[in-house]
């Protein structure tokens, strides 16, 4: 039996090890895409210095999809580039590629659509090209649909609340505003419980690291952006204390 994961972005991975037929099959219009020009090759140059800091750049295929009758791939060509704070995605644009005589047609699709419907397909084969081919409806459960989130904080010197991250204030029932946007370039990050912002990991350089943590109670609103299991919305008001951490 072909078995199938999905990344928290939606692409589609086959078992580890094991050899599919329609996997295959797949791969090779998408070679024959790119052996006509129909779409750019996969590469990556990008090498890191002893630092961590990256250089070059790289054009990924990353199968979002795959309807197996008639075959389709719904395709997402992602470009990337290093840089001194790592390697940032330039672009994602996604494509559906299907045989068309002896060659193969490569159509561009809408791109919020298809991430979106990648995301909702779960395992299931050809969910998402039959979304952006019309034949049935894009399905989604909002986030957070009582506008309750939860969001871990450090406690200041001083008693006050900030980010473990960089230290910026927070304060129960004053607004925080920054506008979501993908590939985690804005936005306020939150979680949808509370065990869940327990386990929320933050880098080692985060300014208040060592701090006493709280888990604060938040109303969020407005647009939002989900990797996972955390979100990050436009609008987040801190509410209460839930929990005091390592105190």
């Amino acid at each position: 039996m072909e078995t199938y994961t999905r990344t928290n972005y939606g692409e589609l991975y086959k078992a580890t090890g094991q050899k599919f037929e329609i996997w295959d099959n797949a791969k090779s219009i998408i070679s024959q895409a790119v052996k006509s020009k129909k779409i750019p090759a996969a590469h990556d140059s990008i090498v890191f210095d002893r630092k961590s800091r990256a250089s070059g750049d790289a054009t990924h295929h990353e199968i979002y999809d795959i309807h197996p009758d008639p075959l389709r791939v719904l395709l997402c060509i992602r470009k990337t580039e290093g840089s001194r704070y790592g390697v940032k995605t330039l672009s994602k644009t996604y494509y559906i590629i299907k045989k068309h005589g002896r060659g193969v047609k490569v159509t561009e699709t809408k791109k919020s659509v298809a991430a979106k419907a990648a995301k909702t397909a779960d395992c299931e084969l050809g969910c998402a090209i039959n979304v952006l081919e019309g034949k049935t409806k894009l399905k989604l459960n909002r986030a957070c649909p009582n506008g309750i989130a939860y969001k871990m904080l450090a406690i200041g010197d001083d008693g006050g609340l900030y980010s473990v991250y960089d230290g910026s204030p927070w304060a129960i029932g004053q607004e925080r505003f920054e506008r979501a946007m993908r590939d985690h370039n804005g936005g306020l990050y939150v979680y949808e419980t509370a065990e869940q912002a327990k386990r929320a990991p933050f880098p080692d350089n985060s300014k208040l690291a060592e701090s006493n943590r709280v888990i604060v109670k938040c109303k969020v609103a407005g647009n939002y952006c989900r990797y996972g299991n955390k979100l990050a919305f436009s609008r987040v008001t801190p509410e209460s204390i839930e929990a005091i951490l390592n105190a």
